[in-house]
């Protein structure tokens, strides 16, 4: 597991923290933390997936006006972590293949279509799968000298510090995962 506490800490940015990784180091991430929620999955029933928790500090400032207070399910986070990995994981094959994309290369499934544990094994499987299969493709002398600078605070990213981003945005995600399964368990006890 990538140790986040330099990031945390300041010590590093997240472009030095994603430069030090290797690919290795970013694919066995990816498996581990996927398989980390496909364990929450364990005990859990279709309705967990929908459960709508109570989640007082919500606020999606790129939602709806009727959506950016709502509280999210266990489903919609699915949909929303799979995107930024995939998208984190997109953007770095094209950076380690000698190409800097000027546009967000970015699908997010519908959340309302993730309706039963089924669907959520499903997608977090074909994300880890796409995922993994992204950095497989990178070429076998990446072009690292390639990167750019999202927020300075981050520093330039290359095509590790890309993909570590979607790593890092799903591990910011992982307390409110286990939240959302913590209520939703205690709902149906």
């Amino acid at each position: 597991m990538i140790d986040f506490g330099p990031l945390k800490e300041g010590k590093l940015t997240l472009g030095e923290l994603g430069a030090s990784l290797s690919k290795q180091d970013l694919w066995d991430a990816t498996d581990e933390m996927i398989g980390d929620l496909l364990g929450l999955l364990t005990d859990a029933v279709d309705a967990d997936i929908v459960f709508v928790p109570s989640d007082p500090k919500a606020n999606d400032p790129g939602a709806s006006e009727e959506e950016k207070d709502m509280a999210w399910t266990f489903g919609h986070l699915i949909c929303h972590v799979t995107s930024s990995n995939e998208e984190a994981a997109l953007t770095a094959l094209a950076m380690a293949s000698g190409i800097l994309p000027n546009e967000r290369l970015r699908y997010e499934t519908p959340w309302r279509d993730l309706q039963t544990l089924e669907q959520a094994r499903q997608r977090l499987e074909e994300s880890r799968r796409m995922c993994l299969s992204m950095l497989d493709a990178w070429p076998d002398q990446p072009h690292l000298e390639i990167s750019k600078v999202l927020y300075e605070a981050w520093g330039p990213l290359n095509a590790h510090g890309r993909y570590f981003l979607g790593l890092k945005h799903l591990n910011d995600h992982v307390a409110q995962f286990h939240e959302v399964m913590r209520q939703a368990k205690a709902a149906r006890s």
